[in-house]
């Protein structure tokens, strides 16, 4: 536990504090894994679409957190859910692009883009579509792939912010405000 000292240099006890964070999500995510390999869960796949960048950021991540990326989806899709973040105020929804360019009545793979699946446990995934229907009954320019793609974007901007803003379009977290998994 962080004992609090008001005397403290406040980036000194911010590292600290991340610090217990990453440590809380390493947990969450050993956990995870642990369960799911003593378990045989039912999958299902959402798909979105994510920035080349984006992707091999997040495979990055879930790779040493959580050792596969179907632990780190159902980590942040259990958290999207729970936290319900564009009820917030301030709230920015984002919009994947296409990964095909259409011309002249041809198609053309378009680089930069590519689909994205999102592996999670039916209960999550229905709970996923859940929200986006309830979403999208407001706001019907939202599709199952802009609230997903949002909430690719939110978990790295939240949990896991790059230490540089190399990644191609990071400009779009600097929206979101930043905590610790709990």
């Amino acid at each position: 536990m962080i004992q609090q000292d008001d005397s403290m240099n406040p980036n000194h006890k911010e590292a600290l504090e991340n610090e217990a964070a990453l440590l809380r999500i390493q947990h969450e995510a050993a956990k995870a894994a642990h369960e799911a390999a003593m378990s045989s869960v039912e999958t299902e796949t959402v798909q979105t679409r994510a920035r080349d960048e984006l992707h091999a950021y997040i495979k990055a991540v879930a790779g040493f957190y959580f050792g596969s990326m179907s632990g780190f989806h159902k980590v942040i899709a259990k958290h999207y859910l729970e936290e319900k973040p564009w009820t917030r105020p301030g709230w920015a929804w984002l919009f994947p692009k296409s990964t095909y360019s259409y011309a002249g009545g041809v198609s053309t793979a378009k680089g930069g883009w590519r689909q994205y699946n999102i592996t999670l446990p039916v209960d999550i995934a229905k709970q996923i579509r859940e929200a986006h229907a309830k979403v999208q009954a407001e706001n019907p320019q939202i599709s199952l792939a802009s609230f997903l793609y949002t909430m690719l974007v939110w978990a790295v901007a939240n949990y896991f912010p790059p230490k540089k803003r190399g990644i191609e379009g990071a400009k779009e977290t600097e929206h979101v405000s930043r905590k610790v998994l709990g």
